[in-house]
């Protein structure tokens, strides 16, 4: 055999063995492999080579945030670097930058080399934030000096982040682009992460001019100029540049996305657009107000009207396009969610006009408006309310009645009621209900089978004998609970957990709402045999919410100076959740505050046998500092 055949044999071998571990790798980590083509298999597994050729110089993922950065991170370090090798620091840890500005970015990563690895290891750092100049010229440093010493450094971070072009000019990136060629995104996928970028700290005309983009799927700075958002020229190029959904028209005219479901976006939607109307109506730039006067101080109404206006014009301009199944959609959007009523507009609905026989553009919205009305009175004089509790087992009360209704034991009516529960203020769109159902069932007979599972939801909470049901809503294709008349004890938690890890108040107050979360919800959700992979994951979710405010209020309790109860919290954090290393530096930092050195050290040998025997990695700097901490105090 020639020397070019046996060298191109061994390249095929080599590289049937690496798509094999690729698989493999897929398979375990959750991310399936047959969902991917053959083509993609092989593009993700030519990344993570030309990934590995380059450990000379500091690699950066540079990409926005949802697109399966870490994931694909994970994947590369179980590919080619031994676990034992990997260290992995958390750049959104708010210690993390405080550790680095006092003894220098990723001391970690040069302090606890494993002794016993020869060669090369791997340094993740994870969602790096944008640095100041001095920092990030000191942090470029830091890499030099780390791949000098023999690791392979990879930084992730988005593209609004990344200031190290002029740095590293050498540097190997791998790009959104580059991501989305490796794996197909669904419609909750794509609207996650671009919830993430409309979230993000950018100037507000990027995310007007996205947002829009996003309702229309294509649009131009004229366009959006008629629609009322007047932004610079360079804007469509920007958003292209910063997040990969985004690309540019042939001509260079629209930006181009594959649009999601506004209902999706909701809570992003109705952000970035008050944030606009607001800035819009600065000095020198007044909106009339409902008096018809200009006032730099607006209210919530005039906000709502201008930005129903906004999303009318958005709508008008794709049923000038004949998109008429869009323009629809993002007007039953706007009206069910920038429309608020109050009082007042109902007894002033604007009827029809007559001299024609076609509504006004206010008529056009005033059916809204009266069911609006209609549930707030119906809420307050006939309805009772509806109480769905989760924690503890799933129980329904409709006012002070049990809803005992042999029904409701039925695996999908009660699976239903979860969801819904679970998604309380966002609703669950129609298709991805009959996608999890009857992902078998063609055409329309999984809608069929939906529509009937509602009405006998609904028969179920309602004590009326009419068709429709209070407590439950239909709305552009978005089944959800109405919030008016139903009350969910998860939402109550969250809102309340917001409070403890957010909240402004004082720290006594957040300890105390804390301690009441803990005494009222730690049984947990208690998931039964009807309980499917998406109820699970949202108890889970739940789950690890408990055990952030938990950890919050141990750290506020030792601000407090009460170690006691610090230390109760830290240690019902650990009985709920032994999978987190935050939790035992929790623990071990409670521990130690409390005079407890010898269960700190039993709870640092717990990590580190965790962290070895179930991740394959040793324990962080921050964990190790404790740890020293210990050591020198036994000194």
């Amino acid at each position: 055999m020639s020397k070019s055949k046996e060298a191109s044999l061994t390249k095929n071998m080599l590289e049937d063995s690496i798509m094999n571990k690729l698989v493999n790798l897929l398979d375990k980590s959750g991310l399936s492999s047959e969902r991917m083509t053959r083509q993609q298999l092989q593009q993700m597994a030519e990344l993570m080579s030309n990934l590995n050729a380059h450990r000379e110089v500091p690699c950066f993922i540079v990409a926005s945030r949802r697109l399966g950065r870490s994931s694909f991170a994970r994947l590369y370090a179980g590919l080619y670097h031994q676990a034992a090798q990997t260290r992995w620091l958390d750049a959104t840890d708010p210690q993390f930058l405080t550790s680095s500005a006092r003894n220098g970015l990723l001391a970690c990563g040069r302090r606890h080399r494993p002794a016993s690895a020869e060669g090369r290891g791997l340094l993740v750092i994870d969602d790096l934030a944008l640095l100041d100049e001095s920092l990030a010229e000191r942090f470029s440093n830091n890499l030099d000096e780390l791949i000098e010493q023999g690791w392979q450094v990879v930084v992730i971070t988005t593209p609004q982040n990344d200031c190290y072009q002029r740095l590293q000019s050498d540097r190997f990136v791998i790009s959104g682009q580059d991501l989305l060629c490796i794996r197909d995104f669904s419609e909750e996928q794509r609207g996650g992460s671009l919830a993430a970028f409309l979230s993000d700290s950018l100037p507000v005309e990027l995310r007007i001019f996205a947002l829009l983009t996003i309702l229309a799927s294509r649009l131009s700075v004229e366009q959006a100029a008629a629609a009322g958002v007047v932004v610079h020229e360079d804007v469509p190029a920007n958003l292209a540049a910063l997040h990969p959904f985004f690309t540019r028209s042939d001509t260079g005219g629209e930006l181009l996305v594959q649009a999601p479901s506004p209902v999706l976006l909701k809570t992003q939607i109705i952000a970035v657009l008050e944030e606009y109307v607001r800035q819009e109506s600065l000095p020198g730039q007044s909106l009339p107000a409902s008096d018809g006067t200009c006032s730099t101080e607006l209210s919530t109404d005039a906000v709502r009207r201008r930005a129903l206006e906004i999303v009318t014009r958005v709508s008008i301009l794709l049923l000038e396009r004949a998109e008429h199944h869009r323009s629809s959609e993002v007007l039953a959007f706007a009206e069910s969610h920038l429309l608020k009523p109050t009082s007042a507009d109902s007894d002033n609905v604007p009827a029809r006009s007559a001299d024609t026989h076609e509504p006004t553009q206010a008529a056009t919205i005033e059916p809204a408006a009266q069911k609006g009305a209609a549930f707030r009175c119906a809420s307050t004089d006939t309805v009772p309310m509806l109480h769905i509790r989760l924690f503890g087992g799933l129980e329904v009360y409709r006012g002070e009645q049990f809803v005992e209704h042999t029904a409701l034991r039925s695996s999908r009516a009660r699976q239903l009621l979860i969801h819904l529960a679970f998604a309380y203020g966002r609703g669950i769109a129609q298709d991805t209900l009959v996608e999890r159902y009857w992902p078998e069932r063609a055409g329309n007979r999984g809608y069929e089978n939906l529509y009937v599972l509602w009405s006998r939801l609904g028969r179920i909470l309602s004590s009326t004998t009419g068709r429709e049901c209070p407590y439950l809503l239909r709305e552009a294709g978005v089944l959800k609970l109405n919030e008016r008349l139903v009350s969910v004890d998860t939402a109550l938690f969250e809102e309340k957990a917001r409070e403890v890890l957010f909240g402004d108040g004082e720290g006594q107050q957040r300890i105390a709402l804390a301690q009441e979360l803990e005494a009222i919800y730690g049984c947990g959700i208690i998931l039964d045999k009807f309980s499917d992979r998406h109820i699970r994951a949202s108890a889970e979710r739940l789950r690890s919410l408990y055990v952030d405010v938990l950890m919050e209020a141990a750290r506020l309790s030792e601000f407090a100076g009460n170690q006691v109860t610090a230390l109760w919290m830290a240690r019902k954090a650990y009985e709920t959740d032994t999978s987190k290393e935050e939790v035992y530096r929790t623990l071990m930092d409670a521990q130690i505050k409390a005079g407890r050195r010898t269960s700190a050290m039993q709870t640092f040998f717990a990590c580190k046998a965790f962290l070895s025997e179930e991740l394959g990695i040793l324990p962080s700097q921050l964990t190790m500092n404790l740890y020293q901490d210990l050591l020198m105090d036994s000194g």
